[in-house]
């Protein structure tokens, strides 16, 4: 992901990626705001459902070196270098001033449903004071891929839209920031622990990642059915069947489509669709209380867990997860 600020000079990338342990984000940016010139990387990491573990920040600011190395235990509690930050206590994501990278945090860890609100309390860094203290928001799901933003800051109401991918990227924050670039420059989108490739990467640069996956189905309103309501993918974002199109999204990037099987079609069973979840061992055990087939789940102790099952007309599909840790 590429944004600029659309306030004051600055510029940053970042990615996000999946591991064997939850979710890795980090970036890299250089901005100029009330006379704070500042060069800063950041790598978080979350939990499986998105609390934040650890948080490093380094860099410069008008060319004053800084460092804040943060650790949090999942339930509220924080440490600065191992010190306590009792001032922090409840909070479960961190918030970093300068970037709509850690927006994404709160908003795929609360899960929201479009109309749904909820409160949230962050580790919030500052800037450009570069001052850690708590802060209270509210995060109102307004539509599939937008958000209310709210704030108080300095006993000011501070209110902002944000406009997001599927996933939850911030495409567009309101007044601040907007998304030049929506997948990573290298085209590894979010897949786990991706490493560029000599040399092949480099010749691959006019792809940005997937945007679509599709399987062929004989029957696409019994389809529809199943992956709506069965698998719990919504309401499909393109619901053509005149043209032989049902496009679904995934909750993360690329959608998945279903379209129409041509004559002597065959369920698949060499290309594979593979979803991420959260628990690979409970989503499978919820698809077969629904009446889903599905396989009994392989750990690749320390990488993933992987399960594969099948839609009503027998194409496979597989879901995966973190593994269990060790």
């Amino acid at each position: 992901m590429r944004w600029h600020r659309l306030d004051v000079p600055g510029r940053e990338e970042a990615r996000v990626q999946r591991t064997a342990t939850g979710w890795r984000l980090n970036g890299e940016l250089e901005v100029e705001e009330a006379d704070v010139r500042a060069q800063l990387h950041y790598e978080i990491h979350c939990d499986p459902e998105w609390r934040t573990c650890s948080a490093l920040i380094e860099g410069t600011a008008s060319g004053v070196a800084i460092r804040f190395a943060l650790e949090a235990d999942g339930a509220g509690g924080w440490t600065r270098d191992g010190t306590p930050l009792p001032e922090l206590a409840g909070a479960l994501d961190v918030d970093l001033g300068f970037t709509p990278a850690t927006n994404t945090l709160p908003i795929r860890r609360l899960g929201l449903a479009v109309g749904e609100s909820a409160p949230v309390r962050s580790a919030w860094l500052r800037f450009p004071e570069l001052r850690l203290e708590p802060l209270e928001q509210t995060y109102t799901r307004e539509t599939g891929q937008s958000f209310r933003y709210r704030a108080l800051v300095d006993h000011e109401p501070f209110v902002a839209r944000l406009d997001t991918d599927t996933f939850g990227r911030v495409l567009q924050y309101e007044g601040l920031w907007k998304a030049e670039v929506a997948e990573p420059s290298d085209g590894d989108a979010e897949r786990p622990d991706a490493t560029p490739s000599s040399g092949v990467r480099s010749a691959m640069t006019v792809f940005r990642g997937i945007n679509v996956v599709s399987l062929s189905v004989p029957d696409l309103d019994r389809a529809r059915e199943f992956y709506r309501d069965v698998l719990g993918l919504g309401a499909p974002v393109y619901d053509l069947p005149d043209a032989g199109w049902i496009e679904f999204a995934t909750g993360g990037p690329g959608n998945l489509a279903l379209t129409t099987a041509p004559r002597g079609w065959s369920p698949s069973e060499g290309t594979t669709v593979v979803l991420d979840t959260a628990d690979c061992d409970a989503a499978c055990a919820a698809l077969r209380a629904r009446g889903v087939r599905c396989d009994d789940p392989v750990v690749f102790p320390g990488y993933v867990t992987y399960c594969n099952f099948y839609d009503p007309f027998g194409n496979r599909l597989q879901m995966c997860g973190p593994a269990p840790a060790a």
